[in-house]
Formats: C-alpha cells, structure tokens, sequence
C-alpha cells in the first residue's frame, strides 16, 4: 500500500506536468496568432487561393477548347465527304458530256457520209468542232448541229432539188415513170438519213415525175 508521502510526491508531479503542459500550449496559441497576422503568409495564402482558382478557370477553358475542336472535325469530316461527292458526280458529267461529243462526232460524220448535209452546215460543224468563233448570224450556242439543225438541212437539200425539179427547162423525152422513179431515188443520198422520213423522197420524186411530161404542163406549173 501506498504511503501519504508517496502519494503527495505523485501528485506534485502531475501538477508540474499540467503546468508545464499549460504553457507548451500558451506558446503554442501565441506562435499561431503570430502566424494568422504574418502579412505575408497572408499574401501568400491569397496567391495560393488565386493560383487554384486560376487554374480551375483554364481547365475549364481547355474542355470548352477541346469541345470545340471536336465539333470543328466532325464538321470538316462531313465538308470531305460532300467535297467527295460533289467530284464523284463532276467525274460522271464528264463522263457523260464526253460520250455525248463522241455521240455527236459519230453522228456528224454519218450525215457527211450519207450526203444529208449541205456544204455551209458542214463547214459550220466543222468550225463549230475546232473551237473556232463562228462569223456573225451565227445560230444560239444552245443548237447543236447534230440534232434537229442536220434535220433541217436534211428537208432543206430535198425541197431544194424539189424546186430544181419545177424549174427545169430539159426538153428531152419524159422516161418512163418506173425509170425516173429510179433515177430520182438515184439523184437521192445513197444511204437516207434516220433524221429524213422516207415519204419526204417519195414526195420529191413523185414530184420530179410530173416536171417532165410536156412544156406545157412544166409551164402550167410554173404559173
């Protein structure tokens, strides 16, 4: 057991302790408050708080940034694929306007061939082919030549001979209906035109049939 003496002796040492441990901490709360009104840990601190709300700040501007630059790419990947597009079917128009102009050159030179072409449409399709100007009174650039131009010239060379036919002025002896019949299918291209119909060579040679039977009625029909 425990005597009083030892007893007073312990106690006087944990009241020393305290005291001791009172001011361990009295120092403490004063080099705290130091601290706390130090101007520049105060600066310091305020850079601190800047600092992290700075960068903060630029986080969030670089999510915007690279937001944006997402968007931007996904609208230039759509702008390639139109782009794309758009020259896949250029390369078909060519393609088209190409065999168009290979069309017409196969045409044309079917006409020439056929004789369904007169001279001054010829000379105009064959300016027209080289690129040249044509001279003025020229027809609109939107009329081929291949097209119902050759249609044109086609009739216009029949009702020409037609006209030749009225205006003769042959005083030999008429032949024989079958034999000018041939003879006026012969005076005809040799290869008629698609563009032409065959009643238009009937015509024209049943008219050359009814010039040449007599001056008289070569004379009524002029008048």
């Amino acid at each position: 057991m425990t005597s009083q003496a030892e007893l007073l002796s312990q106690i006087s040492e944990l009241q020393e302790a305290v005291v001791g441990m009172k001011c361990t901490l009295t120092e403490a709360v004063t080099r705290l408050s130091c601290v706390v009104d130090d101007p520049s840990l105060t600066r310091e601190s305020s850079f601190s708080r800047e600092l992290q709300h700075s960068r903060q700040r630029c986080e969030e501007n670089t999510a915007e940034v690279l937001k944006l630059v997402l968007s931007l790419k996904a609208d230039i990947t759509l702008l390639q694929k139109e782009v794309l597009a758009v020259s896949d079917r250029q390369e078909g128009l060519q393609s088209s306007v190409t065999r168009l102009l290979d069309d017409r050159r196969l045409l044309v030179s079917d006409l020439i061939q056929a004789g369904v072409l007169s001279h001054h449409t010829r000379s105009r399709l064959e300016i027209r082919g080289s690129g040249a100007p044509e001279g003025g009174g020229g027809v609109p650039s939107g009329r081929t030549g291949s097209g119902s131009h050759s249609n044109d010239s086609g009739v216009a060379l029949l009702l020409e001979r037609a006209h030749q036919a009225f205006t003769t002025t042959d005083h030999t002896p008429s032949p024989t209906p079958t034999n000018q019949r041939a003879s006026d299918q012969d005076s005809l291209p040799e290869q008629p035109s698609l563009l032409v119909p065959p009643s238009v060579y009937d015509y024209v040679a049943g008219l050359r049939s009814h010039t040449h039977p007599s001056n008289g009625l070569s004379v009524q029909l002029h008048h």
